[in-house]
């Protein structure tokens, strides 16, 4: 009986370790959301509209080129579920909306969720993969030092950026632009931008967003920055 005895109290510490063994090594990890997400929505069943969005650090840009609007807000990640309250600019316009976006994670690749606007009162479902190739790139000012043009209908707009992320710029319009690009995180294709235009009338002010960049003709040519501030959201 003592044999037994000693066997069992023995048996029952190394079960109860294994358990939290295993237990430590299946519990998955927290999950932030964070990186450059490719998907699709409709509004109120109709259309297929693309939605590119960005997390960071619980804050969020998005753009849907086809249904002309830019997006800006926050976003959280708790036990699998998936929210995001959002601003809706008109691309290169003034805020007309707000949206309420509640779904799930269900796959580090892949969000689930439903939309809701509060003044129109659309709906839609939104699906949501995780763009790995375009996310997980290096992120370096000497990847974006130079000059950038960018050409959107008869106005040209033309950039230099410098070494340290100060960047400068005009359009054909008159508007000047100043700014600063900076790196968030070196492991990761996504920058912080901030920008001033002045000569501008309406648009004259300060704006905050985000930037990454992506390949076109060639590697790493196009780069994406979309800010904003309370009267007015830019793309470019």
């Amino acid at each position: 009986m003592k044999k037994y005895a000693l066997a069992i109290a023995i048996a029952l510490p190394l079960a109860a370790l294994a358990l939290w063994a295993g237990w430590t090594r299946l519990a998955p990890p927290v999950f932030s959301g964070d990186g450059l997400w490719q998907g699709r929505f409709d509004i109120n069943q109709r259309g297929d509209f693309r939605l590119t969005v960005l997390h960071i650090n619980g804050q969020l840009i998005a753009l849907s080129p086809d249904a002309r609007v830019a997006y800006r807000g926050s976003a959280a990640f708790e036990d699998g579920d998936y929210r995001a309250e959002m601003d809706m600019f008109f691309i290169n316009g003034s805020p007309f909306d707000k949206a309420t976006l509640t779904g799930a994670v269900v796959s580090p690749q892949r969000i689930e969720a439903r939309f809701r606007t509060h003044g129109a009162g659309d709906e839609g479902g939104l699906v949501l993969e995780y763009d790995a190739a375009t996310y997980e790139k290096a992120s370096s000012l000497d990847r974006l030092e130079g000059r950038w043009i960018l050409y959107e209908g008869f106005t040209i707009t033309k950039f230099t950026i410098l070494d340290n992320g100060a960047f400068h710029g005009a359009d054909t319009n008159g508007c000047a632009y100043e700014g600063l690009i900076e790196v968030i995180n070196p492991d990761y294709n996504a920058y912080r931008a901030r920008l001033f235009a002045s000569s501008c009338d309406n648009l004259d002010g300060e704006y905050e967003g985000m930037a990454f960049l992506m390949s076109s003709l060639a590697e790493n040519d196009t780069l994406h920055i979309q800010i904003s501030n309370d009267d007015w959201g830019l793309y470019m």
